[in-house]
């Protein structure tokens, strides 16, 4: 009996000793690939560079409409050396916050002013619920258990409920009572039981993915280095698909995936090379056009729609991808000794009118990729865009969006922007912070921006942490028309996106003999 144990030992040992030497090997492999794949790209990057085509005096680079715009680094080195913060009016808290509970009840809030009575539906919301997991902290905000919000409206009242969305990983998250799998983000705590052939991943069949369809390709720039993209637009006649130079490295997501390292170790930025702007046909999924411009990074698009032989489309433009970093756990703890956080956060709408049946010509072109140059439609920093969901792929005037400007004297700011002057409204409150603005139009809508805002709302601050609320604007005149507040017994972090959905009417159905 001792024999045989001391053989299947001795085996054991053997066999773990083999796929050690067979994982090193093949991480090994995949690191000469990218450092090679890295050096070629590189090359491509110093190529396009020397042969950029100039642009039209009478268009505006990127680079030109982000210079200038932030505050002098100098200025606030000296106020950090002076022990003052740097952005005194942006409280990164509210996205640290972590709810301990679910609230399954419907709680009533307290309404201050008047909450329409054709208000009939729930604003749903989605967002970072809780950033620990047991003894164990998430990294970034991404990565978060995502929280569940409903606000519904009936009568002239709103109700309140949040609850944790039940996915495979968070019910591992929460019965090991750590982080058991790799996010965004985040490292997962190894299990000293498993290995790297047991890491947890399951993936699940949705029948609403069985029902798709590929009805375009599009052929990557770089085959190993795809881009990433968040958003994409939908006109009549084109899908409008942007390629950002912001690309998942598929050897480092290949080496991460054994290493168990988080995903964002993958992308990589290409500052010197364009954006690519294709228009596909949505009829045969064929390329009608590519378009460039300027290098920029991009998470949402505003709207498109079609003009005169043209495709016009609006976009929450970034210089670079730095804002990412900027959701990390830790730079949002330490904000007020980054100088350069409010740069990196800086953003601007931008539009770019794409020619559709303009012949290149040689002082414009590159490639055969038409050069195009945005025209901005506000100076100020435009994050989570919304508009009047009827006019999605249609000509439109009217945006609404939150401040991305964490210097501003106001960051938690709700915007309108009128697209045909190029003029804002605003609207703040000082300690209070509203979520993405959501337009719900009015029963009998004449105008596109006959209807309301909403947004949920919560508080900065230590002393209204276990408080939520849901803002109504009059989105024509920019005025709040009321608010409904309700206090919780748990923490409430700032939400990220959502939607309005009306409420179903039920009609009596005769049945006649």
């Amino acid at each position: 009996m001792k024999k045989t144990t001391r053989y299947l030992l001795k085996k054991k040992y053997s066999l773990k000793t083999i796929l050690t030497s067979k994982v090193k090997s093949t991480i090994d492999r995949y690191k000469k690939c990218r450092f090679w794949l890295t050096k070629g790209l590189w090359s491509i990057v110093n190529n396009w560079k020397e042969s950029v085509p100039v642009a039209s005096k009478q268009t505006t680079r990127i680079e030109d409409i982000f210079r200038g715009l932030d505050e002098n680094k100098d200025l606030l080195e000296k106020r950090l050396n002076d022990g003052q913060d740097l952005y005194p009016n942006c409280d990164t808290s509210i996205w640290l916050r972590n709810c301990t509970r679910d609230i399954p009840t419907p709680v009533l809030g307290k309404i201050e002013g008047k909450i329409p009575e054709w208000l009939s539906g729930s604003l749903l919301r989605n967002g970072p619920g809780s950033t620990k997991v047991g003894d164990y902290e998430f990294k970034h905000i991404f990565d978060s258990s995502a929280l569940l919000h409903r606000f519904a409206f009936k009568n002239g009242t709103v109700s309140y409920q949040c609850r944790f969305l039940e996915s495979n990983t968070y019910k591992q998250n929460k019965a090991a009572q750590r982080i058991v799998i790799t996010e965004f983000g985040t490292r997962a705590c190894p299990d000293p039981c498993k290995t790297i052939f047991h890491s947890g991943y399951q993936y699940s069949t949705d029948e609403m993915f069985e029902r798709m369809c590929v009805v375009a390709t599009i052929k990557c720039r770089w085959p190993l280095h795809p881009g990433y993209m968040h958003s994409f637009g939908i006109t009549d006649n084109y899908f409008v698909v942007v390629e950002q130079p912001l690309s998942i490295s598929l050897s480092t997501a290949m080496v991460n995936r054994f290493k168990r390292d988080p995903m964002y170790s993958a992308l990589k930025w290409f500052q010197d090379c364009p954006t690519l702007i294709y228009l596909i046909s949505r009829s045969d999924g064929k390329t009608v056009k590519i378009f460039k411009s300027d290098a920029f990074f991009y998470l949402h698009i505003i709207n498109q729609y079609e003009e005169d032989d043209k495709v016009v489309i609006d976009i929450c433009c970034y210089r670079d991808p730095s804002m990412i970093d900027c959701m990390f756990v830790e730079a949002l703890q330490n904000l007020n000794k980054n100088p350069d956080y409010a740069a990196m956060f800086r953003s601007r709408p931008l539009r770019f009118v794409l020619p559709v049946n303009h012949t290149p010509t040689s002082d414009d072109v590159e490639n055969e990729h038409l050069y195009v140059c945005p025209e901005m439609l506000c100076d100020l920093g435009c994050e989570t865009p919304r508009i009047n969901d009827f006019k999605i792929g249609k000509k439109y005037r009217f945006f609404y969006a939150i401040s991305s400007d964490v210097d501003a004297e106001n960051p938690g700011t709700l915007i309108k922007v009128d697209t045909y002057s190029k003029t804002c409204k605003t609207w703040c409150e000082n300690n209070v912070y509203p979520s993405e603005p959501i337009f719900v139009s009015s029963p009998d809508a004449e105008d596109e921006d006959d209807g309301v805002i909403l947004s949920s709302i919560i508080w900065g601050g230590s002393e209204r942490t276990h408080q939520v609320g849901v803002l109504i604007l009059d989105a024509k005149s920019w005025k709040e028309i009321g608010r409904a507040i309700f206090i919780t017994q748990t923490s409430i972090p700032k939400c990220l996106h959502g939607w309005y959905a009306p409420a179903v009417q039920k009609h009596n159905i005769k049945v006649l003999s």
